[in-house]
């Protein structure tokens, strides 16, 4: 069972409800880049995008991206993933600019891990008004529900 404890990266695992997905994401949950957004599309969800580097997310299950279903609108440059079994999205990666990004939906963490959202600094971004260059704030933004 992993605790938090700051400065130590801790391996939790995830996945939707139903099982067919499964991961494993390192991170440092005391230092986490972890973050809501108040476009559309994540103010819908209440996604919590815990962000981490391509080597600390292992999906397990299924075998490939490819095997779950994949929203994304606008300029098509941000991949919603989500369980074509029960609907839970647990992945998110993309681009904007010179901006890559990949995480797991927070509320997709396996609970009984250590792991609580409730003790997670939070960012935010005004994706809502495609304002990537001010980068996150520490504060809501306007226009979400937070």
């Amino acid at each position: 069972m992993a605790t938090e404890v700051s400065g130590i990266k801790q391996t939790y695992t995830g996945g939707c409800h139903c099982g067919f997905v499964k991961y494993t994401v390192t991170f440092d949950p005391a230092n986490s880049d972890a973050s809501r957004c108040n476009c559309s599309i994540c103010h819908k969800k209440g996604y919590v995008s815990v962000r981490v580097p391509k080597e600390d997310l292992k999906l397990e299950s299924p075998a490939s991206l490819d095997e779950l279903s994949d929203y994304v609108y606008g300029k098509k440059a941000v991949h919603h993933r989500f369980c074509k079994t029960c609907g839970v999205h647990c992945l998110i990666d993309g681009h904007h600019g010179d901006i890559v990004f990949q995480g797991v939906n927070g509320h997709t963490i396996d609970q009984d891990q250590g792991f609580e959202l409730r003790n997670i600094k939070l960012q935010y971004w005004d994706l809502k008004n495609d304002n990537w260059a001010q980068g996150p704030a520490t504060e809501p933004c306007e226009g979400g529900s937070w």
